[in-house]
C-alpha cells in the first residue's frame, strides 16, 4: 500500500515548479525594500521576497535607486544606459552612451549622449 502514496507524492512534487533558478541571489532589501538583486548568466535583475521576478536577469549593471533620480536606478544593456523605475519598469530604455546627474544642468533635466551628440532627458525620461 505504500507504492502508490510514494508514486503519488513523486508525481505531485514532478509537478511542482519552483520557479526560475539563479547563479546568484543578493541579500534582500539593500536596493529596495523586500527585492533581492538575481544574477543569471552574468546579467543582473530582481526577485521579490515571494520569490517573483520583478526584473529579469537582462542588465550588466544596475545601480542603487535614488542617485539620479528619486525611484530610479541606472541600468546598462550592452554597453548602453538607461533606467528602471522601482516598480521594475523599464523607463528610459538603454540607449544612451552616459548620461549625468539630474539638475547639474538645469533641475528635472539630465544631459544625455547618444550616437555621439548630446541633448538633456526631462524627468519623465522623455528627451527634450
Amino acid at each position: 500500500m505504500k507504492f502508490p502514496i510514494y508514486l503519488f507524492a513523486f508525481i505531485l512534487l514532478s509537478s511542482f515548479d519552483a520557479g526560475p533558478s539563479y547563479d546568484a541571489i543578493g541579500e534582500f532589501d539593500i536596493y529596495r525594500t523586500n527585492w533581492a538583486l538575481v544574477q543569471q548568466d552574468g546579467l543582473l535583475g530582481f526577485i521579490n521576497d515571494k520569490g517573483e521576478e520583478v526584473v529579469s536577469p537582462q542588465y550588466s549593471s544596475i545601480d542603487m535607486f535614488d542617485i539620479y533620480r528619486t525611484n530610479w536606478a541606472l541600468v546598462e544593456q550592452d554597453g548602453l544606459l538607461g533606467f528602471i523605475n522601482d516598480k521594475g519598469e523599464e523607463v528610459v530604455s538603454p540607449q544612451y552612451e552616459s548620461i549625468d546627474m539630474f539638475g547639474i544642468e538645469k533641475d528635472g533635466w539630465a544631459k544625455v549622449k547618444k550616437d555621439g551628440k548630446v541633448t538633456f532627458i526631462n524627468s519623465k525620461g522623455q528627451e527634450i
